[in-house]
């Protein structure tokens, strides 16, 4: 059985409390995935949150998101961030 819903409407039910949102899976699967990778990609909401939300884990959102080829941003802290960091532990000053 496929089940065809308008994306608001999808993105509406996503947005219910979590009691209801545990039925979502067993109604539009798929949908519900596709609305979840959708308002990552648009950085509504994050990586562990989309993962939440899907009703996955953390590993397996990232897998869905490498076998819908979307590519992951990480941001990392710039060298001289981390070096202050490393002084910091290190209880140096400069």
């Amino acid at each position: 059985m496929v089940i065809i819903i308008a994306k608001d409407v999808a993105r509406k039910l996503i947005e219910m409390h979590k009691e209801q949102r545990d039925l979502l899976p067993e109604v539009f699967p798929s949908s519900r995935i596709d609305v979840v990778v959708e308002m990552y990609k648009s950085q509504e909401i994050s990586l562990s949150r989309a993962a939440e939300i899907a009703g996955v884990c953390f590993e397996e959102f990232k897998e869905i998101l490498a076998i819908k080829g979307i590519t992951r941003v990480v941001e990392a802290p710039s060298e001289e961030e981390m070096q202050r960091g490393v002084d910091l532990i290190l209880g140096r000053t400069r």
